[in-house]
């Protein structure tokens, strides 16, 4: 399988489980969701892994403390990206996580030392303003804020692990993280009353959770793929072929009627993401 193929099955994948996701953490305690959800998500890939890799890929306990670190941050964007579609339509969502490009970019150029354009100014405040506008109307989109809060999180806990990575194999990428995930939502749910006391009913949800374990595992080995074999520019293009594909299928999948301010957002988000690939081609 090509980077390309294995870019847009996996975002497949990634689509399927945010899907299932919002449909699943309804009406639930969040961290108490995502601490059932990952006790699937950990033991699936766990028991993969061992099959497939065995313990021979198993990093080094140096590297271990800080891919677990990474992914206890990464944590914290799940938390609030489910937040985020409980507070928000799906497809507003997806339109205002472009916000997360505008994170990559500044990272690019504090810690990566990449080159400045200063088309980027025009790029950022574009693919920003949605989201700054949502925030400024906190009355009906203060999910925003969450929005940006686990846009902020994904980027920086996967640029931690990306750097750790670069001397790891990335076999037991996948289980470690999930690992993280379920530690660090059992360690909140211990400070919260509400989360210990909220019932669960495993039996009605297990068919989507074991599906949601089976995505994640295949969706994230892809991912892994993708970024071995394609250099990220091109990566940029196929993601920006897929923000209306993404933004129409929200649409059709919850019956959802973006207003006008839901519009701009989504239309300014992919011109600004659009303006940025095509000036880094050049």
């Amino acid at each position: 399988m090509n980077g390309i193929n294995s870019f847009y099955l996996g975002a497949m994948f990634f689509f399927l489980v945010d899907v299932l996701q919002k449909i699943t953490s309804q009406q639930q305690h969040t961290w108490k969701y995502i601490f059932v959800r990952s006790i699937f998500t950990a033991s699936f890939s766990l028991v993969l892994t061992i099959i497939v890799f065995g313990f021979e890929a198993f990093p080094a306990w140096s590297s271990l403390w800080s891919i677990v670190g990474a992914c206890m941050i990464c944590t914290l964007g799940l938390y609030f990206y489910i937040k985020s579609v409980h507070a928000l339509k799906f497809s507003n969502v997806g339109a205002l996580s472009i916000v997360g490009n505008v994170f990559q970019q500044i990272v690019g150029y504090v810690i990566l030392k990449e080159a400045f354009q200063v088309s980027d100014i025009f790029s950022m405040a574009l693919m920003s303003f949605g989201c700054i506008l949502q925030i400024l109307l906190a009355n009906d989109f203060k999910g925003a804020r969450y929005v940006v809060a686990s846009s902020l999180c994904w980027n920086l806990g996967y640029i931690l692990l990306s750097r750790v990575m670069q001397d790891t194999a990335v076999a037991w990428t996948v289980p470690i993280m999930e690992c993280s995930v379920l530690f660090t939502s059992g360690i909140m749910i211990l400070f919260q009353k509400k989360a210990q006391s909220q019932s669960f009913q495993v039996n009605k949800q297990y068919p989507y959770l074991m599906l949601i374990a089976v995505l994640v595992f295949f969706g994230s080995y892809l991912n892994n793929h993708t970024y071995k074999h394609l250099p990220v520019s091109t990566i940029s293009i196929l993601q920006l072929s897929l923000m209306p594909i993404g933004f129409l299928l929200s649409m059709k999948i919850f019956r959802e009627r973006p207003n006008k301010v839901e519009w701009i957002s989504f239309v300014t988000g992919f011109l600004g993401f659009a303006w940025y690939v095509v000036t880094h081609q050049a």
